[in-house]
């Protein structure tokens, strides 16, 4: 029962994935309205949808993949990799805060996991916005 309540908890507390809406204005006899149209990730008119990182750490982790990806010469390692050199790339972190960064990638769509293998998007690799908060 206990862990149940837990387990409903935890589903609770994570982010649902966004949604994307296009507003469009309808005119009517007396004036006009906006109808909220629901659309897909891809965007607008087939404009690309834009991806930030959220946070520095989040770059770091992208980074630590991506260098690992292109010292191997391959496209894809094992999760278990990508663990190892994001901690050599932020020892200062505490496993959650590096956790939390790697979850946040996959979250956006920029990382693929699958079968403990983990590779960079390729559909959304020129899509991604340069991080703009404050490095330090």
């Amino acid at each position: 029962m206990a862990e149940d309540k837990s387990r409903s908890k935890r589903q609770l507390s994570q982010q649902h994935p966004p949604i994307y809406l296009n507003m469009r204005e309808i005119m009517l006899t007396d004036g006009s309205s906006i109808v909220l149209e629901r659309i897909d990730s891809a965007g607008v008119d087939g404009q690309a949808r834009r991806v930030k990182f959220g946070s520095h750490r989040q770059v770091v982790a992208y980074q630590a993949l991506c260098n690992e990806l292109i010292d191997r010469g391959v496209t894809k390692v094992s999760v278990e990799v990508w663990h190892k050199v994001h901690a050599e790339k932020a020892p200062d972190l505490k496993s959650s805060q590096r956790r939390d960064a790697r979850q946040a990638l996959q979250d956006k769509g920029l990382v693929v996991i699958d079968r403990g293998v983990v590779w960079i998007n390729r559909d959304l690799k020129d899509k991604i916005e340069p991080f703009d908060g404050d490095v330090f």
